[in-house]
């Protein structure tokens, strides 16, 4: 495989568009709703849902990477042409092509939060520090920040500044380069993931979610406050952003993929039905796909989005615990296994149904 990443473009979509809220207001548009007289279902606090034990490793797609460094993959970004896998206390660096032989190993600690990336670095959250690892380079330049809160994510804006958050306080942070803090400010809650959005029409925006709530929020760091608050059906799992200003989400308790916008505010655009316990989600530019992973069953499920309602083009077979996604620019998907199962890689997706058959 030789795979080239590059940063996405934008292309028009067309969406059905949900109810804009205040900096501090709840919708439940398009969520699940609650029948009169029946019992309100679990919200918040979602977690990956354990795949099913059976696996049928014939009917995988692509082909299965097998190493100690991605014996339990619980994090993965993408910068350039490098990947980044994180494997507790190990982050692994290198291209598609050296993931079955080659790249490089650095040692991290394992109580280290997020991991992030943007075009051309990567971000890791370790409580005091921050480490900056740019693309293609495995030396970080570790930055101590002058806040007072522990920070758990963190990511970059095209200037070099950080932006800062934790899950244990509302707190947000905008730092230089030399640790010094330009800005603060205080967000709805605290913050599960944070993630950088670009737009050609609205410039750099950020987001960030908390699961104990399953809110979604962007932030206002150009005016110092927190902006428009949604929930996120049950429970939101994991976030991805896509071409100008795309947020996908996976609403884990509620089996649903929710399309958002982030530009001026987060808008909720579209919700469709996907296999149980879906958790990573990704934007595959190329094909104008929104990719979805559903742990229960093992199996990842796009959709296109361009006639305003989601339509199922492929479902494929995954291998097991399939927590963690990137997609680069040419539609290859790879996918890391929680559980020891190793790296699935997705080189050219079949756009059919019948696949998961």
């Amino acid at each position: 495989m030789n795979m080239r990443f590059r940063s996405v473009q934008f292309r028009p979509y067309v969406f059905a568009a949900c109810a804009l809220v205040g900096a501090s207001a709840l919708v439940a548009c398009a969520d699940n709703p609650v029948l009169p007289g029946g019992d309100a279902p679990a919200m918040g606090n979602a977690s990956p849902v354990a795949s099913s034990p059976a696996v049928d490793e014939a009917k995988l797609a692509g082909v299965t990477v097998s190493r100690p460094e991605f014996s339990r993959v619980s994090d993965m970004a993408i910068a350039g042409d490098t990947l980044a896998v994180r494997n507790g206390g190990t982050l692994w660096f290198g291209t598609v092509d050296e993931l079955a032989d080659g790249g490089t190993v650095v040692d991290i600690d394992p109580s280290c939060g997020d991991l992030s990336a943007t075009a051309d670095h990567f971000v890791l959250a370790c409580d005091s520090t921050v480490q900056v690892f740019a693309a293609g380079e495995t030396t970080a330049e570790e930055i101590t920040p002058e806040v007072d809160f522990p920070v758990t994510s963190a990511t970059r804006m095209n200037n070099g500044d950080l932006v800062l958050a934790s899950y244990e306080t509302a707190d947000v942070a905008i730092v230089a380069p030399d640790g010094v803090v330009h800005s603060k400010f205080i967000a709805a809650a605290p913050t599960d993931e944070l993630v950088h959005v670009e737009s050609e029409s609205h410039g750099e925006q950020l987001v960030r979610t908390w699961r104990e709530d399953t809110t979604i929020q962007n932030l206002d760091w150009r005016n110092e406050r927190g902006g428009g608050t949604l929930r996120v059906g049950l429970g939101v799992g994991a976030i991805s952003a896509g071409d100008e200003g795309l947020v996908l989400a996976a609403d884990t308790r509620g089996n649903q993929l929710a399309v958002y916008t982030a530009l001026d505010v987060i808008r909720l655009h579209q919700t469709t039905p996907v296999p149980a316990g879906p958790w990573a989600v990704g934007w595959d530019s190329d094909r104008e796909l929104a990719w979805v992973a559903s742990t229960e069953g093992n199996r990842l499920t796009g959709f296109k989005l361009s006639s305003g309602v989601p339509q199922q083009a492929s479902q494929l077979h995954t291998i097991a615990d399939a927590q963690s996604m990137v997609i680069n620019d040419e539609g290859t998907i790879v996918l890391g296994s929680a559980s020891g199962a190793g790296i699935q890689v997705i080189a050219d997706p079949e756009l059919s149904e019948e696949n998961a058959q």
